[in-house]
């Protein structure tokens, strides 16, 4: 998995043509696809010691915003740019190439809010696919399986004057009880 945080410009979000008025934002998705690559290719020469890969391994690029979902022809310009990268690398075989989903981690903490490991999972193999490719992580997850486990509480919900001091401030000024 990797994680980009550029966020999308109005031109990626609403222009006519967002893959050249916004290249750089997507430049950096592709970067993310190729550093998952580079990995999979160190771990593969052993450069990483104990380290190996499953064989039904598959990549996830988490962005802020939905950069590729619901344009196919912007996931499969991203991975062409990641291709180009990889092939100046020299050291990245095609074996290390492996599918990459491209996903908003909007998307990804919904999914993993109900989901089993082994659906999201799989729901993730499925939006590496270039069948998938832009689709939204909870349309998948519902190709996959009805199920839905009961939703996870937020561990950090009675914390979070911990890590923001001046929470607990306003839920006392508006007297809100802690679980508000």
């Amino acid at each position: 998995m990797e994680c980009k945080a550029k966020r999308m410009t109005f031109a990626a979000k609403f222009g006519t043509a967002p893959l050249e008025e916004a290249a750089q934002g997507f430049s950096e998705i592709s970067k993310g696809v190729f550093q998952i690559w580079r990995y999979a290719a160190h771990v593969r020469r052993g450069l990483i010691p104990g380290e190996r890969l499953a064989t039904d391994v598959v990549g996830m690029v988490l962005t802020l915003d939905p950069w590729a979902q619901m344009s196919r022809q912007q996931a499969a310009a991203i991975v062409a740019e990641a291709k180009k990268l990889a092939d100046e690398d020299g050291d990245i075989a095609e074996v290390d190439r492996m599918p990459v989903a491209i996903m908003s981690i909007l998307d990804v903490e919904h999914v993993a809010m109900y989901a089993t490991l082994p659906s999201f999972l799989e729901a993730a193999r499925l939006g590496a696919t270039a069948e998938r490719a832009g689709w939204m992580l909870y349309s998948l997850y519902d190709l996959v399986t009805s199920e839905r486990l009961p939703l996870k509480q937020n561990p950090f919900k009675s914390r979070i004057g911990e890590f923001l001091p001046w929470w607990d401030q306003i839920k006392e000024q508006s007297g809100a009880t802690a679980e508000s």
